[in-house]
């Protein structure tokens, strides 16, 4: 199971590189809400799309990490986590996604930082 995300873009610094591709840097966050399960890890997939629109993409180096977590319950040992984070290019878009996780039923994952270093060919 998965849901998307909209990325709230906080920063993109664009360059050329010497080979004539475009090297670009995209950083921003995004509201999740995703709540713990009460005895166990529960886990999904958040896909969260990124960055200008690209002809074509070269290589990305994503970071999906935890920017606001809450514990409003009376949970003894709550946890977060992000256990990995992908790409892939959805209509000319980086999509990033990564598999969050969260435990204790107060556990309340709020915001994402995302940060993507790209490089190809912009549209």
């Amino acid at each position: 199971m998965s849901f998307d995300a909209a990325l709230i873009q906080e920063g993109l610094v664009s360059v050329k590189t010497s080979d004539n591709r475009d090297l670009v840097f995209v950083s921003g966050h995004s509201i999740v809400d995703f709540r713990g399960g009460a005895s166990e890890f529960k886990r999904d997939r958040v896909n969260i799309l990124v960055g200008p629109i690209w002809e074509k993409v070269d290589s990305v180096a994503p970071i999906i990490s935890l920017a606001t977590v809450y514990d409003d319950g009376p949970v003894s040992h709550p946890g977060w986590g992000i256990d990995d984070t992908r790409w892939s290019v959805l209509n000319g878009q980086v999509r990033l996604d990564g598999q969050i996780a969260a435990i204790g039923s107060g556990a309340l994952l709020i915001r994402l930082a995302c940060y993507a270093t790209i490089i190809g060919k912009l549209a």
